[in-house]
């Protein structure tokens, strides 16, 4: 059950460690987990290419212990990130939700770290045995502890001698043991991330339980059952980073007894299981918002059942000193077979003495968005905000897989001290497949594949219907071999009840008896007594998902799954005749709603949301690649007031594609960050953009991908910068500055930019093949603040510098000299002022090109023809001397003959030409460009970019 979503975190980031340098991470996928591929990598073509040394990248994923992935997208250069969770599989085959909380100051930056932990840890955090540390993301990223072995300490009872704990340790599997702690019962081992899960199964096992107790019969029928520690273990946490518990009320308080109960849902159709209404994650907690526990969290103390057999009533105590709090809390149930999500937050109570509180599920209202286009949810981010009246936060994200994103909330009344919004980012897009029963009777199936999209370059995707057909229906019980005997199912649909006893799990034979027998596609029915719920839930993964189940390849014959009540009236309507369904394979979707939803001060009566197109803005985004691939794409968006955001992201898509994505309700005060990343054989590019959203019913278009290529720099967003005033300036900027002179140090790291779409950038890189000479005499490069740089003389000098890689040559002529004032450009940070250096800081003037040349959605120009290209030359100071010329070259054989072209001016350092191209057989394949340009002053560029164009036969 995969978990995908995103929340935009304000999070205070210090500069990575020695040796702890954050590089480029691999792009993460929703299930099944990616299959391996080359790291995180530019084009191809940008070979002598390398991120920066200790600044983090602009997206880095952090495995946890329990093999779920989180990974933080950087917004600003400090402290604002998007993130987004991927859980995997457990061993029931469901994947837990993942709950990301932090807590931060008034201006960002963490107060205790950002805590993303899944659904079946919690407990043992609460407990205490497992500490929260171990989850951090933000100290991970930081400390560069994403991806590879990290240290873990095992705490051991102390009946064990020294001898024997060590011997448990080093019988771990998918860990190294490094060494005991002297004085202790304590051992050290580094856990392999990329095996995380086959640790977490060997120290965690399912929690003996007496169910015939109060807190016992709270754990029947629960998806994720409590856990607890095996082979001797009392504790674990993470090397260096123990946080322990971070309820520390003031000295001398009183604690009094908090009685939460909540009547449990009345109709059964809506249980989280046949004997048991409501299953509770463990991580309820009240939040101190002001008083005595101001700042702090407190965990439940128990968690009950108090009355009813099933439960009809459960209970929740909590302990804590007098205040005022909010009450968070999730619990889950299954409505047609799907996993639905119902928030027990109770934003505002007041603590004087013991203190009861009342909350009824059957008040809870459902969270439903309307949009102009058919729709269903592809991945939800639900977030509540609570503002501390000192100006402090508490943020609390929960991200839910594909088909387990209905989601419930209780009313409540507003709030009078400090703030609250409750907010929901949604990613919405066309249904992949609608069915719907034609004969005996008209009734529309709620027909779910595994996930919504094929997974195009992961050979352990889906084969998904397609076209418009109606087909009998045969009912093959589980789908094995005795199971066809005589039954024709030649050109028709069979339906496959789940097997009994197994994990939940969608079988490789079933599908491959189905195909063998003739059948045309599969429908199945998670039907299975046996399961906690009574039924598996949906979606089921697919076999070839998981490890050690076949090949991994996918049987070419798709098929989806139905909720049990509607696969039970198919099984009584075939009783009494032939049954048909009509199936509209949709294909992938043409258009995406990203909708930013906020409810103020209050759970409100109703979250019936409905908007009209004229409400969003329309991103026309086309997504390039050279060969088929697939891309990842987030975003996030935040108001001014917000320190922790949800938002929405969208996996697995094949590219190259284009798509309408239309974002609201749009507010001028809401900024955005959207990451995409770009995987092919070659590598995964990851790109970003940062801007505020057109004005509702406006559009834009951007293209992701495409090229050429060149070396420049950003320019901040000034609608950004309007719209948040203060906000994205000085050390959180929204990018690195390009080239900058900061005291004596030059430092040569900049950025990849497209001249279709320039606000969107891909860095920062530094050429290797980098050279600086001052008066025919060559600088040597010498690492400041561990970034490559050049330390030159306080006076005005001029500079001739080369930077090589790949198919880019560039050389630069300029004037460099000590600045004395603070010169940076609005919006843009300068890398030593990111690592701590006060000294005034200046875009250096160097000219940089970029290049629109219309390329195709697979980078491509078609020839023999005519093709417009621009070539803008700028500088990264908007204050620099005017560019005064701009000339350029074209060559169609490798470099072997140039071709000068006519440029015609357009303004703001653009110049236009037609390229008349020939025949591809009368060329090497590319056009090769050579440009040089010139400002004011004398500053200057010369530049040459091999094979920068791919000539195409015109067909």
């Amino acid at each position: 059950m995969a978990t995908l979503s995103l929340a935009l975190v304000q999070v205070q980031v210090a500069p990575a460690s020695a040796g702890g340098a954050l590089g480029a991470t691999p792009a993460r996928t929703t299930q099944p987990p990616p299959s391996p591929h080359n790291p995180a990598a530019p084009n191809p073509s940008q070979a002598g290419l390398v991120p920066l040394p200790g600044v983090q990248s602009a997206s880095t994923t952090i495995t946890l212990l329990t093999g779920d992935t989180v990974t933080l997208s950087r917004a600003g250069n400090t402290h604002n990130y998007s993130v987004t969770a991927s859980s995997v599989p457990r061993a029931n085959g469901i994947a837990p939700p993942i709950d990301v909380t932090g807590q931060g100051k008034a201006s960002g930056g963490l107060i205790g770290g950002l805590i993303a932990v899944p659904a079946d840890a919690a407990n043992l955090i609460a407990q205490g045995t497992l500490d929260s540390g171990l989850f951090d993301v933000a100290y991970r990223a930081e400390n560069g502890l994403t991806t590879g072995p990290v240290p873990v300490v095992l705490h051991y009872s102390t009946k064990d001698s020294k001898s024997d704990v060590a011997k448990q340790a080093k019988a771990l599997p998918a860990s190294t043991f490094e060494s005991t702690i002297a004085g202790t019962n304590d051992v050290v081992v580094r856990v392999d991330l990329a095996q995380a899960s086959t640790f977490w199964r060997a120290v965690t096992a399912t929690a003996k339980v007496d169910t015939s107790t109060p807190e016992g019969r709270v754990q029947i029928g629960q998806p994720f059952p409590a856990l607890q520690l095996t082979g001797g273990l009392q504790a674990l946490w993470l090397q260096g980073h123990r946080l322990g518990d971070q309820a520390a009320p003031r000295a001398g308080s009183p604690l009094y007894d908090v009685a939460e109960t909540i009547k449990a849902p009345t109709d059964a159709d809506n249980w989280c299981a046949p004997q048991q209404p409501l299953c509770f994650e463990a991580n309820f907690m009240m939040l101190g918002v002001s008083g005595n526990g101001a700042g702090n969290y407190y965990h439940a103390t128990s968690i009950s059942c108090v009355e009813g057999n099933p439960c009809t009533s459960y209970r929740v105590h909590y302990s804590v000193p007098a205040g005022t709090y909010q009450v968070n809390g999730k619990v889950w149930f299954v409505k047609d077979s799907h996993f639905t999500n119902l928030e027990i937050t109770y934003p505002q109570l007041t603590v004087a003495g013991p203190t009861s509180l009342d909350r009824d599920a059957n008040t809870a209202r459902q969270l439903v968005v309307d949009t102009p286009d058919p729709t269903e949810t592809y991945s939800n981010g639900m977030m509540n905000y609570r503002g501390l009246p000192d100006g402090r936060y508490f943020g609390d994200l929960t991200f839910n897989p594909y088909g387990d994103q209905g989601w419930w909330e209780l009313p409540t009344p507003p709030v009078t001290q400090g703030t609250f919004h409750l907010g929901q980012a949604l990613l919405l897009g066309q249904p992949p497949v609608t069915m719907n029963v034609t004969s005996p009777q008209r009734m529309t199936l709620q027909a779910t594949y595994s996930m919504y999209t094929t997974y195009p370059t992961d050979p352990r995707g889906s084969i998904r219907f397609s076209g418009d057909h109606t087909w009998p229906v045969v009912y093959v019980g589980e789908g094995n071999p005795d199971d066809y005997t005589g039954k024709d199912v030649t050109g028709k649909l069979v339906l496959i009840r789940a097997r009994h006893y197994a994990y939940c799990l969608v079988y490789k034979d079933q599908i491959q008896l189905a195909k063998q027998n003739g059948a045309v596609g599969v429908l199945i029915d998670p039907t299975d007594p046996y399961q906690p719920t009574g039924s598996c839930l949906i979606p089921m993964y697919p076999s070839w998902w998981k490890q050690n189940h076949g090949d991994g390849m996918p049987v070419d014959l798709p098929y989806a799954e139905v909720p049990q009540s509607e696969a039970q009236t198919l099984i009584d309507l075939l009783g009494h005749g032939t049954v048909k369904v009509a199936v509209h394979g949709n294909g992938l979707t043409p258009y995406l709603y990203q909708t930013n939803t906020y409810q103020e001060t209050r759970v409100p009566d109703s979250l019936q949301l409905s908007y009209g197109r004229n409400q969003f803005a329309l991103g026309r985004d086309s997504y390039h690649s050279a060969e088929p691939g697939s891309l990842f794409k987030e975003w996030g968006a935040w108001r001014p007031d917000e320190h922790v955001v949800a938002g929405s992201a969208f996996d697995q898509q094949a590219m190259p594609v284009s798509l309408k994505e239309y974002s609201g309700p749009v507010t001028p005060d809401l900024v955005r960050l959207e990451t995409v990343e770009q995987t092919t054989s070659a590598g995964t590019a990851v790109l970003q953009s940062f801007n505020t959203y057109p004005a509702p019913g406006d559009s834009s278009t951007t293209n992701w991908g495409s090229g050429p290529l060149a070396p420049g720099a950003v320019i901040a967003s000034q609608s950004a910068l309007d719209a948040q005033p203060g906000t994205w300036v000085g050390v959180n900027g929204q990018a690195f500055c390009s080239y900058c002179r900061q005291g004596d140090a030059l430092y040569s790291s900049m950025y990849l930019m497209d001249g279709s779409s320039p606000q969107v950038h891909n860095g920062p890189w530094y050429f290797t093949d980098t050279h600086l000479y001052s008066g025919g005499q060559e600088i040597t490069a010498a690492p400041v603040n561990g970034q490559p740089a050049f330390t030159l003389p306080a006076a005005a000098a001029k500079y001739r510098m080369t930077a090589d890689g790949g198919n880019l040559h560039n050389e630069w002529s300029f004037v460099s000299s000590r600045p004395t004032t603070d010169q940076v450009p609005t919006g843009v940070t300068c890398i030593g002022t990111f690592f701590g250096d006060a000294a005034p800081c200046r875009a250096d003037p160097l000219v940089f090109l970029r290049y629109d040349a219309g390329l195709s959605l697979d980078n491509t120009v078609a020839a023999p023809g005519r093709q417009p290209l621009t070539v803008t030359a700028y500088h990264q100071d908007p204050a620099a001397p005017a560019i005064t010329g701009v000339t350029l070259w074209t060559s169609v054989d490798g470099g072997a003959t140039w071709k000068r072209a006519n440029l015609h001016r357009a303004g703001d350092g653009s110049y236009r030409t037609t390229l008349n191209l020939p025949a591809v057989a009368k060329t090497d394949g590319f056009v090769s460009l050579r440009a040089e340009a010139t400002d004011a002053d004398g500053n200057s560029i010369r530049q040459t970019i091999d094979h920068a164009i791919t000539l195409t036969s015109r067909k």
